[in-house]
């Protein structure tokens, strides 16, 4: 989706909430989250992104814990720019890739305007 939007791998960075895969293809528990945590800080830090995208529900709820925030109902937040200045970025939740096919329709977009919607809302990113 990214590389669809016009982001390729020179202009991403791409990481992970939890630093190990849960066995079973389960979501990680939120102590796996919180101890991956820190780990995300820094690269956050260290990278310095103009924003962070975030792919899911879990990715989402874990750079958002950093500044102590929270959701409420993650399809409300997909493409809502979300402030985080502890980290001096912002975040930008947009659906897992491997749950695209499934809520894109839900949201009303079909793939190419779910695209557009993501080129749109980074470009608004500063």
């Amino acid at each position: 989706m990214l590389a669809d939007a016009g982001y390729g791998h020179e202009d991403c960075f791409f990481s992970a909430a939890v630093r190990c895969h849960p066995e079973g293809n389960r979501d990680p528990t939120a102590a796996e989250l919180d101890n991956c945590r820190p780990f995300l800080r820094e690269e956050i830090e260290t990278i310095e992104p103009r924003a962070v995208v975030t792919t899911g529900k879990h990715a989402t709820e874990s750079v958002l814990a950093i500044e102590g925030e929270a959701i409420d109902g993650f399809l409300d937040s997909v493409l809502d720019p979300k402030p985080c200045p502890s980290l001096g970025v912002t975040v930008v939740p947009i659906l897992h890739p491997s749950y695209q096919e499934v809520w894109i329709s839900r949201l009303g977009y079909d793939r190419e305007e779910y695209v557009d919607a993501i080129r749109e809302t980074l470009a608004g990113v500063r």
